[in-house]
């Protein structure tokens, strides 16, 4: 289950935060999420993602939460399938979201519900994000593979 929690507004403000969320057909979660990403696209925060390390180390890229003890370590190309995928079930639900790709790597990526839970299969550590934190790590995951 992706971790989560509250914070405290005006009734005014949820109440049009829920009218945005549902002209675009999503969650408030992700709603939030978009003005994240779109402050982070005009540099007003770090293109960072708090508790995750996305990072090149030689020839691989490294996906870890070490909350979650989830360590993965893979090949740049395939740090870019990976970023394409996430991408795609990053949307909404009812569009192109499902995937699925052999990447003969020690990890899956499910879509669940509104989550993505990404499992490391050799330990099980696994960790579970929002729609909108998918499509920060496949960013991540993009600029750690160039």
């Amino acid at each position: 289950m992706t971790q989560t929690i509250n914070v405290g507004l005006p009734v005014e403000r949820h109440a049009q935060l829920a009218a945005l969320a549902h002209r675009d057909g999503t969650s408030l979660a992700d709603t939030i999420g978009g003005f994240l990403t779109t402050a982070i696209h005009e540099g007003r925060i770090a293109d960072e993602l708090p508790g995750w390390t996305v990072e090149r180390v030689g020839n691989t890229v490294r996906l870890a939460h070490p909350e979650s003890d989830l360590h993965l370590r893979m090949k740049r190309s395939t740090a870019k399938s990976v970023a394409d995928l996430l991408d795609r079930m990053a949307e909404p639900a009812g569009t192109q979201n499902a995937g699925w790709l052999d990447l003969d790597e020690s990890f899956e990526i499910l879509r669940r519900g509104t989550s993505v839970k990404i499992t490391d299969t050799t330990t099980g550590a696994y960790r579970a994000v929002a729609r909108s934190i998918a499509g920060d790590l496949a960013r991540l995951l993009r600029k750690a593979a160039a």
